[in-house]
């Protein structure tokens, strides 16, 4: 993972944070993109020694703010059945549902060890 040093000037504090937060902690940014390209990308960034409140026991569908990281994936059902038999419960099972704008999709999601949804998808057919 590579590091980020945070601080200086106000015109690079894109996160909005206070000054005195801004200038004095370490930030890491890991950049992800599921399919190798640049149109899909995850930024997880995790600012050092910062503390917050843990929410995520209150993080679950249906939820009107940002929840998880939503995947399309080719081939679902093998993906699905590779995640059992790595010993993974989904938090929600292999199931068809209407999300809009993708209309009927099939759909699995899973939890990560620090609460955070990653969802499957695959256009029903």
């Amino acid at each position: 993972m590579n590091q980020l040093q945070i601080g200086g000037k106000a015109e690079q504090n894109m996160f909005g944070l206070p000054e005195n937060i801004f200038e004095k902690h370490l930030a890491h940014l890991l950049l992800i993109s599921p399919n190798g390209q640049r149109d899909t990308m995850l930024d997880l960034l995790q600012f050092q020694d910062l503390k917050g409140r843990d929410f995520s026991d209150y993080a679950l569908p249906p939820n009107r703010g940002i929840l998880m990281f939503r995947f399309p994936v080719t081939n679902l059902h093998a993906y699905y059945e590779h995640i059992l038999t790595q010993g993974i419960v989904p938090k929600v099972a292999l199931q068809r549902v209407t999300i809009q704008p993708y209309q009927d999709v099939n759909l699995f999601a899973v939890q990560s060890p620090d609460g955070v949804w990653l969802e499957f998808y695959e256009p029903a057919n």
